[in-house]
């Protein structure tokens, strides 16, 4: 329903003017700021041009509000207007046209990096002065973020060069070249410039940083967001970026609701739309919380966070929603539940043309087959309706094999979804949902500087996840999660931390299939990356089979990566600790892999001594050695890197 394409070109002004008006009437950045100093600038020239200022300006000849106007991109507002008898403002308004050509040629001229058109631009008029229509970002700020130095040092030889003006963010250009420069091995001759030219260091931006704060940790502001927003022409894109531009939240959310969220994915949201990006990664993540609490058979869960017909027709990227995915899981009491509240939603089709009955008709279960489909018949389905490939929920019922193939196909795939496998973009690599008390709340809270300075200092093309980690076991994963919104466009970041939450997943898979001593499993699951990587309480696979008492798993584990066999758990526990304390024979196979049974743990006890006094070591309270193979799958994705605000 949303394809990508442009804009015929005639709808660019009117998207465009819906650009500005909403920069310019936002005053977000005024109230963002009001910790910090602020210097009349951009933020004063942002105030709202009333009818009554303009007719003032014009009735006056006040040619130097009117020529400000051009140079903030604003000239749509002299549309139609007259020179109301002033013979300044006549001769304003009869040369506008071509001023207003000269300001967009040097901002063009300076994003596509000709200098000679640059230099010649300088000496018309004040197009020196001229500012981006978005960003409000300046000459120089331009220069500088398209990494042009020859213009930048051809604009800074200019007397007027706004060196240390400020963009809707605050930030004036040095901001930008700190950042720049602070990336390993980068050319950091912007910066140099701009210091020569007696740039202030110590401008706070609206978000408090200075530009020191940005050379030291770059990661603090997403680039190619920031350049993407100071593209010139501005680039009015497809439908979707055009609802972005005019906040258009309401059919924004449509299309989370419609399982398109992946159409979303490397968005540009100006300064005046970035809050909806927040509103619309809370939705989705909503979504795939009730998702997940459907696959977990959680209904407390779902009651919860199924208050309203939209999340209960929240769909997947395949166009399933919680009553398909009840059915297909076979999760009858949450059926029952979806029904009896929403029972509308009883012939909801998803992508392939499919209802609910539809899927309820391939289950392989004979008995619970013929409950769910009498349940959904008993609630109005429709038998009637087809799939895509023409078939019939009847169809399924008498063809077993057709039947077999459907449920095996959509049930691994819906798995795959849920646990994260499919659907993979930059806003959507988000913590998993089962976030419960993530979703009842809007309040992020503060971001915890020390532990954003930790992630961000850390080498993303690395596969080193220790520092992550560590701050779950801290009980500090919820600043994971808030680090993800705040950085959502920061490609290398969350490629990195949904590459953790992979892991994290596949951690709990090994320990479900060591639950269920399914050897097999384990040992397909099982890899370097595995074996040393640790959940919220610092357990690692050879903390479970010994908890366990899998001897089997335990020797292969500890024969096959013996480097990892003293892996400390949060009380600093390695495996051995535990097998002390059981009296049986994987202490001797730990021992003999080279585990060492002399390290005290964070009590001051050694393996040794658990040995000879077991009665001394007190087992983990989460019942790891006791629940079942579903709760160990959900249990640390109910902990604190995936639930905000919870608790272990």
């Amino acid at each position: 329903m949303y394809l990508r394409g442009k804009i015929a070109r005639q709808n660019a002004t009117s998207a465009e003017n819906a650009v500005m008006e909403w920069c310019y009437s936002s005053t977000r950045v005024l109230g963002r700021i009001h910790h910090h100093r602020v210097e009349v600038g951009v933020l004063e020239k942002r105030r709202p041009t009333t009818v009554d200022n303009l007719d003032h300006w014009l009735r006056k000849g006040d040619i130097g509000q009117l020529e400000n106007l051009l140079l903030q991109g604003r000239a749509h507002l002299l549309n139609g207007k007259t020179a109301q008898n002033n013979p300044k403002t006549r001769v304003f308004l009869k040369n506008m046209e071509i001023y207003k050509q000269k300001i967009n040629l040097m901002l063009e001229s300076i994003y596509m990096g000709d200098v000679d058109a640059v230099a010649d631009l300088l000496q018309y008029k004040r197009c020196i002065m001229a500012r981006h229509p978005l960003t409000m970002g300046t000459t120089v700020h331009l220069a500088v973020i398209h990494n042009h130095v020859e213009i930048l040092k051809t604009i800074l030889s200019h007397p007027s060069a706004p060196i240390n003006a400020r963009d809707v963010e605050g930030r004036t250009p040095l901001h930008y070249a700190a950042a720049m420069a602070g990336a390993p091995g980068a050319d950091q001759s912007a910066f140099d410039l701009l210091i020569e030219h007696g740039a202030k260091e110590h401008v706070l931006d609206v978000e408090g940083y200075a530009p020191e704060n940005y050379k030291k940790i770059p990661l603090l502001m997403d680039l190619p967001q920031v350049e993407g927003l100071n593209k010139f022409p501005i680039d009015i894109g497809d439908d979707i970026d055009k609802l972005i531009v005019e906040r258009n939240l309401k059919a924004l959310q449509e299309v989370v609701y419609a399982g398109d969220y992946a159409l979303l994915q490397n968005r540009v949201f100006p300064p005046a739309s970035r809050d909806l990006q927040r509103v619309l990664a809370h939705l989705h993540t909503r979504i795939r919380a009730v998702h997940q609490a459907v696959s977990d058979d959680d209904l407390p869960t779902v009651k919860q966070l199924l208050d309203n017909y939209d999340i209960a027709t929240g769909r997947d990227e395949t166009g399933k929603t919680p009553l398909h995915l009840a059915i297909i899981f076979g999760r009858r009491r949450i059926t029952d539940y979806i029904l009896m509240i929403y029972p509308n939603t009883v012939d909801a089709i998803d992508k392939d043309g499919r209802t609910p009955l539809h899927y309820a008709t391939v289950l392989p279960n004979d008995r619970l087959r013929d409950s769910l489909v009498n349940a959904l018949m008993s609630a109005g389905a429709n038998f009637a309706s087809k799939d895509k490939v023409g078939q019939l929920p009847e169809t399924y019922m008498r063809d077993r094999k057709l039947a077999k193939e459907v449920y095996q196909s959509v049930r691994s795939q819906t798995i795959d979804m849920i646990q994260g496998e499919e659907g993979d973009s930059a806003l959507a690599r988000t913590p998993h949902p089962n976030a419960v008390s993530g979703m009842l709340s809007d309040d992020d809270g503060d971001i915890d500087v020390g532990v954003e300075e930790r992630v961000l200092a850390l080498d993303f093309d690395q596969k080193d996840y220790s520092t992550l980690e560590n701050i779950q076991i801290e009980g500090r994963g919820e600043q994971i999660w808030k680090l993800v919104k705040k950085h959502v466009h920061n490609e290398k970041l969350n490629r990195f931390l949904h590459s953790f939450r992979q892991l994290q997943n596949r951690l709990q898979q090994a320990f479900a299939a060591i639950d269920d001593n399914d050897f097999k499993k384990l040992r397909s699951l099982v890899d370097e990356d595995l074996v040393h990587a640790r959940d919220p309480r610092g357990f690692a696979v050879i903390h479970m089979a010994v908890l366990r008492e899998r001897h089997e798993m335990v020797e292969m584990i500890a024969n096959g990566w013996p480097r990892y066999v003293d892996i400390a758990d949060e009380n600093g526990r390695a495996a051995i600790h535990y097998a002390a304390a059981q009296q049986n024979a994987i202490y001797d196979t730990l021992v003999d892999a080279g585990a060492n049974s002399n390290v005290a743990d964070k009590d001051g006890f050694t393996a040794v001594r658990y040995r000879n006094s077991p009665d001394r070591l007190h087992r983990p309270q989460s019942s790891v050695t006791s629940v079942s193979s579903l709760m160990l799958r959900r249990l640390s994705l109910d902990e604190s890197m995936f639930d905000p605000g919870g608790e272990l």
